[in-house]
């Protein structure tokens, strides 16, 4: 949780207090994604909040590719 979020903020940030702030969005999406995630599926918090994410981080990528 503290490196994912970053670097999926990385490509949408020109200062680096717009990428912390985009980040702990990124961040605060992660953990109530994968909360809802867990209690859904009924698998642990944890794992969930870091599977939702990596799909972030997966989509940030594809989304930066595509804007270069």
């Amino acid at each position: 949780m503290l490196i994912i979020p970053a670097a999926a903020a990385r490509g949408f940030a020109r200062t680096p207090e717009q990428m912390a702030f985009i980040a702990s969005l990124f961040g605060a999406v992660s953990v109530i994604a994968g909360l809802n995630a867990s209690l859904r599926f009924d698998t642990p918090a944890g794992p969930s909040i870091i599977v939702a994410a990596a799909a972030i981080y997966a989509i940030s990528l594809m989304g930066w590719r595509k804007a270069r």
